[in-house]
């Protein structure tokens, strides 16, 4: 599926579960008052599913929840396209790749990961618009979900658990951070995250040219650092 057909189904299937599950959702929150807070506790689940370069930008705050909870298995939920990045950072226990390719591929592989995810305790969900995403940390039934909102859209509300507002003009780093300090861990420096990384990158010649053919990000990690 090209993009701008990836968006139209997100937008109008993701919209109508959400209206559709929100009203549950509240009462449900009403009646078992679980405990929320920002404390991550055995499995944790990541969502990025476009934009791989973001979990680059995003990867001193997630090294530094790493050692905050070596104890925690994390695991990335992503697309194709954003697998080879989160491979380079070294920091996931388990990467669960959703087919995107058609409408039934995403249903069929959706519902498997979602089976691999019921019951985390945590979803982070590092999309920013995405309706489907906030759907599928909602169907975890984790303890936590923890997410983005913009100036404008609200529909997140009562579904996550945890909101942080994301302003589109100024760097996104900056809310990524704001995860990890919400979860009381330290943010790496981003020398140290090079070092890592450059650690993780293929050494055969034969393996880097695979690698690099689908992961483009270096040379911009080198520049930003």
């Amino acid at each position: 599926m090209n993009l701008r057909y990836k968006k139209r189904i997100d937008y109008l299937l993701g919209g109508a579960l959400i209206a559709l599950f929100k009203l549950p959702t509240m009462f449900l929150g009403a009646i078992l008052r679980r405990d929320h807070a920002p404390v991550l506790h055995k499995d944790v689940c990541f969502i990025k599913m476009q934009g791989g370069g973001s979990l680059v930008i995003a990867f001193p705050a997630l090294l530094g929840l790493r050692r905050r909870y070596p104890e925690c298995r994390f695991r990335l939920v992503c697309t194709s396209s954003v697998r080879p990045f989160a491979a380079c950072l070294g920091i996931f226990d388990e990467i669960l790749t959703v087919d995107d390719r058609s409408p039934f591929h995403l249903f069929t592989s959706g519902v498997s990961t979602l089976v691999k995810n019921f019951k985390v305790d945590t979803v982070i969900d590092l999309e920013v618009y995405s309706r489907l995403t906030t759907v599928f940390g909602l169907l975890t039934c984790a303890r936590n979900r923890i997410g983005f909102y913009l100036e404008n859209t609200f529909w997140r509300q009562h579904i996550c658990s945890h909101l942080i507002f994301f302003n589109r003009y100024s760097g996104s780093f900056y809310f990524y951070e704001a995860i990890a300090h919400l979860l009381d861990a330290p943010i790496a420096e981003w020398a140290e995250c090079g070092d890592l990384i450059r650690r993780n990158l293929p050494n055969s010649e034969a393996e880097e040219k695979k690698r690099v053919s689908h992961c483009d990000w270096p040379c911009l990690f080198r520049v930003g650092a």
